[in-house]
């Protein structure tokens, strides 16, 4: 009897557990008014002062945790935070959901890690949401087949199952919060605002399950269609009973392949690709900038000026974040596996939390991008087009005040090997980019690009310091196609030296924009 009460006991609190976590009855498709609820949802989070996946989810910055059950875990890096974002909000709302559980290598042979292949991949296989589907479930299925290898996909590949998202065109009405960015180098965003002047901004997870915030300002940069490089958008879709139907790229009005071909139409070749209009809008970021502003785009250049700086600051203040945690850990101090991710599945996993090669790779397409963006800007007001705007008297005394401010309110530092504490600026990292060391493995000081008398302080070995030399090729603006993490410290050795030149010197920009106007003389009656 007693065997039998436990039994009936055990299936009564089961049943409690599936209703709490079970899927409700579902609708048939997403509504626009539930796209709209998801777009505020994303848009609450990435407001909130909250800087992980679990504080970020929990009851003081989440909208929707009113009832959600004790247990309920949330653990995600920047794939999955994408997934699981949409997946928490469709089971809070009984909406349907589906996703890729399998994707394989477009072209097998010699292909490794999917996160890299050259050709892209393809969907294989989905995982259809039913009524009932416990939302642990789907987290934990998230979590185990979602990496960017799924956005690593031909947006134009329909076959043999849909992909999740589509290439939407730059606009509005198609490229929303919510959607992502992948930047093809394994990481990737969720937008979380276009504001006004036409800016992106976006929120995004890292393998410490931490949350941080930024906006697209080119360190995302262009890549080719076969890898998927660029905007993704939710696909649409209806269930009925349970049977999903997905709507093909032809059917989705805010479908373009303008993100890779550009304006023309007749263009096949994603280099090539041509934003200009009437001699405009040949940078990729300025068009997206101008497809995005609500009106007339003006560039207000010491608005812009001040907004980068402080962009890059954060970026930088993140990546020291990322390098204090290594250095906690005493990386440092430990042996460097023999390859360049480690042959473990412990060291692969200390490599994707402490290294920092697409973080330093995006920082410095981000200073490039700014430089460019400013050296137009300046161009702008000396040509007097009317795009952009400036009140003061002198453009290159106020760009160089900007930086300067920045400068002086933008301080950070490491600890050295003989436990001092050194102190950087903005200024002075931007001149170190190129030697700012993603090896977790490395002292403090080549993580910071260190020289002369402040190097000598890295008590590592002649070792670490080859593999230092060998890893400067990784370190240019653009990666190297086909490096596998399973690189000796020979193979690097024997690639060509790197050949991209320094980071944008910002005087040197400042110096091209008008100083102060010569005052007029008054005539003499």
């Amino acid at each position: 009897m007693r065997v039998i009460l436990a039994a009936l006991i055990a299936v009564l609190l089961s049943g409690h557990a599936f209703a709490e976590f079970g899927w409700p009855q579902m609708r048939e498709r997403w509504s626009k008014h539930d796209e709209r609820g998801y777009e505020r949802f994303v848009a609450t989070l990435a407001d909130a002062d909250c800087h992980t996946v679990r504080d970020c989810l929990g009851p003081a910055h989440n909208p929707l945790a009113a009832g959600d059950p004790p247990g309920l875990v949330f653990s995600a890096d920047c794939a999955d935070l994408v997934y699981m974002l949409r997946a928490y909000y469709a089971w809070k709302h009984g909406l349907p959901f589906s996703f890729l559980t399998q994707i394989e290598a477009r072209q097998g042979m010699g292909e490794g890690d999917l996160k890299t292949t050259v050709y892209g991949n393809r969907p294989v296989a989905r995982f259809d949401v039913v009524e009932g589907t416990d939302i642990r479930q789907v987290l934990d299925l998230i979590r185990n087949t979602v990496s960017t290898a799924t956005f690593r996909i031909d947006p134009r590949i329909e076959q043999p199952v849909a992909q999740d998202f589509y290439s939407p065109a730059i606009t509005r009405a198609a490229l929303r919060p919510g959607s992502a960015i992948y930047n093809g180098d394994g990481h990737v965003v969720i937008v979380s605002k276009i504001d006004n002047a036409g800016r992106i901004h976006f929120i995004d997870a890292h393998p410490d399950m931490s949350i941080t915030r930024g906006v697209y300002s080119g360190q995302y940069q262009r890549g080719e269609p076969a890898i998927g490089a660029g905007f993704h958008a939710w696909r649409p879709f209806a269930q009925e009973k349970g049977v999903y139907a997905y709507a093909a790229n032809a059917q989705i009005a805010g479908y373009s392949l303008e993100q890779y071909f550009g304006l023309e139409a007749t263009n096949t070749d994603w280099t090539k690709a041509d934003y200009s209009d009437s001699g405009r809008n040949a940078d990729f970021v300025e068009f997206t900038r101008r497809r995005l502003a609500k009106g007339r785009l003006r560039y207000d250049v010491i608005e812009e000026a001040r907004l980068g700086f402080a962009r890059l600051c954060d970026d930088i203040q993140d990546r020291q974040r990322f390098v204090d945690d290594a250095l906690a850990q005493g990386l440092q101090r430990t042996p460097r596996p023999g390859t360049l991710e480690g042959a473990t599945p412990a060291d692969r996993s200390t490599w994707l939390v402490y290294s920092t090669p697409g973080r330093d790779r995006r920082l410095r397409a981000h200073v490039a991008q700014l430089g460019a963006d400013l050296t137009r800007y300046i161009a702008m007001v000396v040509g007097k087009t009317g795009e952009a705007i400036y009140r003061g008297k002198s453009l290159r005394s106020d760009l160089q005040l900007t930086f300067d401010r920045a400068d002086a309110e933008c301080r950070l530092g490491y600890t050295n090997t003989d436990g001092s504490a050194v102190t950087l600026t903005l200024k002075q990292v931007l001149a170190r980019l190129p030697h700012l060391s993603f090896d977790p493995y490395h002292c403090a000081e080549r993580r910071w690009g260190a020289s002369g008398p402040e190097l000598e302080r890295c008590d590592e070995d002649g070792l670490k310091a080859r593999w230092y030399q060998a890893e400067a090729p990784l370190r240019q603006l653009k990666p190297i196609p086909g490096i596998s993490p399973g690189a000796t410290l020979d193979v690097l050795l024997a690639l060509p030296p790197p050949s991209e030149l320094q980071p944008p010197s910002f005087e040197a920009i400042f110096s091209t924009a008008p100083g102060a106007q010569p005052h007029k003389r008054r005539k003499r009656h």
